[in-house]
């Protein structure tokens, strides 16, 4: 834990830490979800390189951390226009109301691009799957974490509410 210093110009204390927040999701893709559990949920192995991208605090819209990792990528740079096989981005909010937020935002923009939403459980969690002709997306919070699962078309279309409510829910009931 950071030790707080504190300053006394009117009379009254301020604490202030200079240390980033700790870390509450997973370091790494494997412990936010292993290939093994993607090709139990596929059915069949997703072939490729994985990647992970550590994203930064946006305190406007109150989100402390954030993973994404991309699954089943090719060797070497992925084509203009070729859509990523599997993601998936984990988030922590400040609070439950900021996450909800993000859940909501999310929706509309997707449903403005056309799609329609359908529920799904998430593990712990209802979602909503957004299907559009270049992805299909889930998105569902717990608390206030979001988790959001894309994946390509063609890779589960004949079981896409049912693959990305598992895959969505193994998220959630990972991260605290």
């Amino acid at each position: 834990p950071s030790i707080p210093t504190s300053s006394s110009t009117t009379g009254s204390a301020t604490s202030t830490t200079s240390a980033p927040p700790t870390r509450t999701l997973p370091a790494d893709c494997a412990g936010l979800l292993a290939t093994g559990q993607i090709d139990l949920v596929l059915g069949r192995p997703l072939v490729g390189r994985i990647q992970a991208i550590t994203g930064i605090a946006e305190p406007n819209i109150k989100r402390l951390e954030r993973l994404t990792c991309r699954y089943g990528l090719p060797e070497g740079d992925l084509p203009a226009g070729t859509p990523i096989p599997l993601e998936v981005s984990v988030s922590k909010y400040a609070d439950e109301a900021s996450a909800a937020e993000r859940i909501s935002a999310t929706v509309e923009a997707e449903r403005a691009r056309g799609a329609a939403p359908s529920e799904v459980q998430a593990g712990p969690s209802k979602g909503t799957v957004l299907v559009t002709t270049d992805r299909r997306l889930m998105v569902a919070a717990n608390g206030p974490v979001t988790v959001a699962v894309s994946m390509a078309p063609g890779l589960a279309d004949d079981r896409v509410n049912e693959v990305l409510g598992e895959l969505g829910g193994i998220v959630l009931a990972a991260v605290p």
